[in-house]
Formats: structure tokens, C-alpha cells, sequence
């Protein structure tokens, strides 16, 4: 409506949303917070400008739907088995949080996988990160990641012959 980005009109959500694994995360003049030694993950911030990262060997981006299945994967120390960055948005993810798989993947070329339940809510969430929402309008493909989906798929539960 106004042409301008929402941060730059001071509009900025709560933070919501997590991040943990093999990254170092440095807010604007503040000490770099080491992600994967954290039982919770780090909560991402409404605002994320002037974050700086450093991976620490991560090779994916691995982006969970729940909060539940983050935490689990998180007392599981997933990144010790798997080098990556795990990240949730709790549900349908914050603008903040697709921001921030958004740098990521850009900066460091590092591909994106999600782990979303197989029903309406989950492929919409989904589908948030891959184009965007459709309430932003023209700034949606700002925060668009080329994502790949992990878990089950129609022709898991169905099988491949239908009857």
C-alpha cells in the first residue's frame, strides 16, 4: 500500500519462532551466541537487521513445522549426526523467521529441507516458505526459499497402485 517495507515504518512482530545448530548468531554489537550449545534453541528476535552468522559446519537447513518435533530434535543434538541449522516458526512461520532461512540460504548456499505434517495446514506451511503469503503481495518473494519437502507423501500412504 505504501511502497515502503515494514521495517521500515517501525512495523515488527514478537519474537516467535527458534533457531539451533551449527551456527553462531551475533546480534548488532552484541557477543555471538554459539546455537548449538543451547537445550531450547535461540529465539528469533521480530527484527533481524544487523544479525551476523558464522556456520559452524552446517551443510542443510533443516526447517520443522512444530515446536514439539524442534525441541525433540534439539535434545537429540540432531546437528551432531546431521550438520545443520534447525529452525521452527511454530506453525505458520513469522516473517522474521523466513527471513532469517532466507539470509541463510543465500549467504551460504546451503540447501533448505522441511519436515511438515501431511494434511492442509501442514503443505500451507509448507507452501508460506516456498512463495511466500499472499498477504504480503509484492514483498512475498522476498522471503521465498527453494525448499524440499521431507516426510510422507500421497503414494506412502496410499501406495503406488490405487485401487
Amino acid at each position: 500500500l505504501t511502497g515502503c517495507a515494514r521495517s521500515s515504518l517501525g512495523i515488527c512482530a514478537s519474537s516467535s519462532g527458534a533457531i539451533a545448530g551449527l551456527l553462531l548468531w551475533q546480534d548488532d554489537g552484541g557477543e555471538p551466541v554459539d546455537c548449538s550449545i543451547t537445550t531450547g534453541g535461540k529465539r528469533i528476535p521480530g527484527i533481524i537487521e544487523g544479525v551476523k552468522f558464522e556456520l559452524l559446519g552446517a551443510r542443510y537447513i533443516l526447517v520443522v513445522e512444530k515446536d514439539a518435533v524442534f525441541t525433540y530434535l534439539c535434545g537429540q543434538r540432531i546437528w551432531d549426526t546431521l550438520p545443520c541449522i534447525v529452525l521452527t516458526g511454530c506453525g505458520y512461520p513469522p516473517l522474521s523467521v523466513r527471513a532469517v532461512v532466507k539470509q541463510l540460504a543465500t549467504q551460504f548456499g546451503l540447501p533448505v529441507v522441511g519436515l511438515f505434517d501431511y494434511n492442509p495446514h501442514g503443505m500451507k506451511i509448507l507452501l508460506t516458505y516456498k512463495f511466500g503469503s499472499t498477504r504480503m503481495g509484492l514483498e512475498s518473494h522476498a522471503y521465498a526459499v527453494d525448499i524440499k519437502w521431507l516426510g510422507v507423501h500421497h503414494d506412502d500412504v496410499l501406495g503406488q497402485e490405487r485401487v
